[in-house]
């Protein structure tokens, strides 16, 4: 037979499905395949089951799921906290246990290493040219120090006391590690960071007029930085001597300064070394210039 165009529009109305067949073998196939089709609860099954696979990808990778979503759940970034220096740097190169005034490093030393203290107290100080030290730095528990240092050390580290446990770090090998781990390469910042902040604080304490300013200004500093389970109760580790040095005046202001202090009933003190802060708003006043005093 020879196909027109006046038949062709009829070939778009057949179906192919059932076509040329009886009227009931069309309706069996009709039925068969209304019975492939899943019904609308197996596709809610379906679709839950394939999200909480999802979600359970999702949660082993480190995701956090909106709970009140639906299937398009938002997912989030963990927060993470930036880690600490010692963290960051990993294991330490070695571990000393210093003797009372034990250097540990002199001014001048190549700066090939970073150092933590891990207990105890150190102090950084600088041998001038007329012979005598100045101390620019107090360094406690889990300060580092040397990071900033260049090719060679300018100040002097030794031990407050003795017992005081230092690790250290090499500079060279941090630094190689540091071109493939990023981590390694936070860390070394991190610490030099603290360093330097530590010296900017000193130089805004010795900006204070009075005694009595450099003094407050000094306990506040030494009880944001004390590792003390009890809040406001300090336990000195240096001597009067060493905080007349790095407050620039006599250790008598030092102790005159100390007893005006305790008479205010700003502090309550227990020996030379222990010291309770009673009322912070005095010592906060006097640091910050409110309050006439005894001058250097």
């Amino acid at each position: 037979m020879v196909m027109t165009a006046d038949r062709l529009p009829l070939l778009n109305q057949v179906k192919p499905r059932g076509f040329g067949l009886p009227s009931h073998a069309q309706g069996e196939i009709a039925r068969i395949a209304r019975e492939d089709e899943p019904s609308t609860d197996d596709r809610a099954s379906r679709q839950r089951a394939a999200f909480e696979k999802q979600r359970s990808a999702m949660a082993s990778s480190g995701e956090i799921v909106k709970p009140d979503a639906g299937p398009r759940r938002q997912t989030l970034p963990v927060p993470r906290q930036e880690d600490p220096p010692e963290v960051l740097l990993g294991t330490p190169a070695g571990i000393t246990r210093c003797r009372r005034g034990q250097q540990i490093y002199c001014q001048g030393d190549p700066a090939e290493h970073g150092y933590r203290i891990v207990s105890g107290a150190a102090r950084r100080f600088v041998i001038q040219a007329d012979g005598r030290r100045r101390i620019l730095d107090f360094l406690l528990s889990g300060d580092f120090f040397g990071f900033a240092s260049t090719d060679e050390h300018v100040f002097a580290v030794e031990a407050v006391n003795a017992g005081t446990i230092v690790a250290r770090y090499g500079l060279r090998q941090l630094e190689t590690l540091a071109d493939s781990d990023p981590r390694i390469g936070q860390g070394i910042r991190n610490a030099s960071t603290q360093e330097i902040s530590r010296l900017k604080t000193r130089f805004l304490l010795l900006g204070q007029i009075t005694a009595s300013a450099k003094v407050s200004a000094f306990l506040l500093e030494m009880a944001y930085r004390s590792s003390s389970d009890v809040a406001d109760r300090i336990v000195l580790p240096m001597s009067r001597y060493d905080i007349a040095d790095y407050l620039a005046i006599s250790v008598e202001t030092v102790s005159r300064a100390m007893t005006r202090l305790k008479r205010q009933g700003a502090i309550m003190l227990a020996g030379t070394r222990r010291v309770h802060i009673v009322d912070r708003g005095v010592l906060a006043e006097l640091d910050a210039g409110k309050e006439g005093g005894q001058r250097n």
